[in-house]
């Protein structure tokens, strides 16, 4: 078939060739909506070990203070007064452990957190590879500010390797101590204007004494949910613990640097962008088959249809 009998053909056949491409087009785009090959959805499996511990105050009228309120304001006030004599410090630690078993090391973790009086605040699992068995885990726990140091030490013994550690101490004496003094100053201008209230005779006066003491009463609520922050924080330190069972999936917790770890992570971004190409690739063709071969049965029988000889 020559060059000019086949563009005479496109050009008698172009409204049922633009049908079918704009059908196939049209194919793609829906089930580009539904299906995504590049990032093909994956499961993981979360280690669920959360403990959270919330505290509950009761409510108070505004006509007074009830007796548990009065001795967290007297607690904090004497903890206030006597900061200058002792700090309040929030320990900190972050760890990256090279381990032989990822789920194992969690659980030893946790009964250490146990062991030294404290607990696991979050622990998450992610995997890595199926197949190959490879993890990594981030555990959070909390223990007596007393014990952070034992416990810190202890969870490097856990490992194969530390590749990573940091160890930081935040004073916030002087941040609680102002919060204290406000607190005292709030606590003074709720009780006169509790006075104000009892003396008032218009409905409009008793009306806004009470609009302001609503006001201070929310104010000193969140100064005490603040100082007891701080002092939970103080007596409770804080450890942070990477695990993982190859160096190149843990996180650098510290400053340092090596040429080995970019080109690590250039050559596993360089792998997943030619796997994610090459499963795109192949999920298109299959899915671009069936239309293919209706093109292709088209095409054939349009040039039967012409150029067979006639009877």
């Amino acid at each position: 078939m020559s060059l000019p009998l086949f563009k005479e053909w496109l050009w008698q056949n172009r409204k049922t060739i633009g049908f079918l491409a704009a059908g196939l087009i049209l194919g793609f785009w829906l089930n580009g909506k539904i299906v995504n090959p590049i990032n093909p959805l994956t499961s993981s499996s979360p280690l669920t070990g959360s403990l959270s511990n919330a505290g509950s105050s009761p409510e108070a009228g505004i006509g007074g203070e009830t007796a548990l309120e009065k001795s967290t304001t007297d607690q904090t006030a004497t903890t206030a007064s006597g900061s200058a004599n002792s700090r309040l410090i929030i320990k900190t630690g972050l760890l990256s452990l090279l381990v032989k078993e990822v789920r194992t090391s969690v659980s030893q973790i946790g009964g250490l957190a146990e062991t030294f009086g404290g607990y696991i605040s979050s622990s998450s699992l992610s995997i890595i590879d199926e197949t190959k068995n490879k993890l990594t885990a981030t555990i959070v726990i909390r223990v007596p500010a007393e014990k952070y140091s034992q416990a810190f030490e202890a969870i490097k013994k856990t490992a194969i390797k530390t590749t990573s550690e940091s160890s930081s101490g935040e004073d916030v004496t002087q941040q609680y101590t102002d919060l204290g003094s406000r607190l005292k100053n709030l606590e003074g201008a709720e009780t006169q204007l509790f006075d104000i209230m009892k003396n008032a005779k218009e409905t409009k006066d008793v009306l806004s004494v009470f609009t302001e003491l609503t006001n201070i009463r929310g104010q000193i609520e969140q100064i005490k949910g603040q100082m007891q922050y701080l002092e939970k924080s103080g007596k409770l330190a804080t450890i942070t613990v990477y695990l993982a069972t190859e160096e190149n999936e843990l996180p650098i917790v510290e400053k340092k640097w090596t040429p080995l770890t970019p080109f690590k992570e250039g050559l596993r971004a360089l792998v997943s962008f030619w796997q994610n190409v090459a499963d795109g690739s192949i999920y298109w063709l299959v899915f671009a088959s069936p239309f293919a071969a209706l093109l292709l049965v088209f095409v054939v029988w349009r040039l039967i249809k012409r150029f067979a000889p006639r009877r």
